[in-house]
């Protein structure tokens, strides 16, 4: 009896403890979807940095340039269409991940999560 006891107590310890953690990581990720939150939680780096491979997978990434080509034949950037952003020294592949649009010769900052290509969660215009 006390073997079951025992048994279920930790059962359900185990559920709480694994509980609060589910609740933390969906409110890290409400806070990140929040227009604000991905804008205070990503971080600016250098194309050397990225060319070197020093961007952590699933870090989230601040990145400013010029988008100069799209898959889109009409060339307008719409949600979930990729283009590319070019910065200073190099050349990113965005999956444009919001509902505002652009066009090609736009100015903007893209922020986003790093994959090796970034998943835009927001996109200004300069």
């Amino acid at each position: 009896m006390k073997k079951l006891t025992f048994f279920l107590c930790l059962i359900t310890l185990t559920g709480v403890l694994s509980s609060c953690d589910k609740q933390q990581v969906e409110q890290f990720n409400q806070d990140t979807l929040d227009e604000n939150g991905i804008v205070l939680k990503a971080k600016a780096y250098t194309d050397e940095q990225y060319k070197l491979g020093e961007v952590p997978l699933h870090e989230f990434v601040q990145i400013k340039g010029e988008i100069t080509k799209t898959d889109q034949k009409n060339n307008l950037i719409s949600k979930n269409t990729r283009f590319i952003l070019k910065t200073e020294q190099g050349k990113y592949q965005i999956l444009h991940g919001v509902d505002e649009k652009f066009k090609i010769g736009d100015t903007v900052t893209v922020y986003g999560e790093y994959y090796g290509f970034i998943k835009a969660m927001k996109i200004e215009q300069r």
